[in-house]
């Protein structure tokens, strides 16, 4: 867990996020890929098998398998995504940015 941490969080420094390692052990029934996109939004897929339910804001999200979204960046560098089912667990995530959910 120590090294996906330490991974993860040089990949955050290159994205400029606040990736968090105890979240990440919050969320440990995903695999969470970040990953730099051209577009300046958000874009969420779930590859996993799990549902995925997430707020962003006031706005809630759920993803079944293989199912995207995309989320629009107006105003913000970066969104802070609340994962429905881990309490007081969140992830701030950059613009510009694709996640997606493994297993």
């Amino acid at each position: 867990m120590k090294i996906i941490c330490q991974i993860l969080f040089m990949v955050s420094l290159m994205a400029a996020s606040a990736f968090s390692c105890a979240n990440l052990a919050a969320l440990r029934d995903f695999t969470i890929v970040m990953q730099d996109q051209n577009d300046f939004k958000i874009s969420f897929y779930n590859f996993s098998k799990k549902v995925v339910s997430f707020y962003i804001y006031d706005k809630y999200f759920t993803l079944s398998e293989d199912e995207g979204v995309s989320y629009s960046c107006v105003g913000v560098d970066s969104v802070v995504v609340d994962v429905v089912g881990y309490s007081a667990q969140y992830l701030e995530v950059p613009c510009y940015t694709k996640v997606v959910f493994e297993e």
